[in-house]
């Protein structure tokens, strides 16, 4: 139930992201809303659903955003399953920790989206061009992670069946 939840979820992110993107760039740049939602579940998903998602998402980013086939989608995959083992090994639940994670995540995105475009030949003007839009998109990842997480640790919580109910409002620490 949750997975179908979440790709539900996942493909109003990608509709609202590809409007952003089209309609109200921000300095050429809008909120990865997928990767935010790849990255949360990360900390709260299954790795089958983790991955399953991931693909298919990143897959679907590459194919509305005219990119190289299966960028994303490799980028996507490798993201998710590094928040799945850092939430294994050392999750605090926490904002600073979420803060942290975005940031993190981000920059490895564009740094592996780099090296797979270098490793395509594709050119060096775009890896500088990602460069330099990577404050901006950190900001903006930032930005929109501290407003989805709250809204989709809700949304887990209330959907886990497994889960009691006394547990849907303790689920962040400072």
């Amino acid at each position: 139930m949750q997975t179908a939840i979440y790709a539900i979820i996942g493909i109003l992110l990608l509709v609202i992201e590809n409007l952003a993107r089209v309609s109200a760039p921000v300095f050429g740049k809008a909120p990865q809303f997928t990767f935010l939602l790849i990255i949360f579940l990360g900390f709260v998903g299954h790795p089958t659903r983790i991955i399953t998602l991931a693909f298919i998402f990143g897959y679907a980013v590459d194919a509305l955003g005219g990119n190289l086939p299966g960028v994303n989608a490799v980028i996507f995959v490798i993201c998710g399953s590094i928040m799945y083992g850092s939430r294994r090994n050392f999750y605090l639940r926490s904002i600073p920790f979420e803060i942290l994670s975005i940031l993190l995540m981000t920059t490895l995105a564009v740094l592996l989206k780099i090296g797979l475009l270098f490793l395509f030949s594709l050119g060096r003007g775009l890896a500088l061009q990602l460069l330099g839009a990577l404050p901006a998109q950190i900001a903006l990842n930032l930005i929109a992670g501290l407003v989805m997480f709250p809204i989709l640790f809700r949304i887990d919580a209330a959907t886990d069946l497994n889960r009691r109910d006394t547990e849907i409002f303790s689920r962040r620490t400072w």
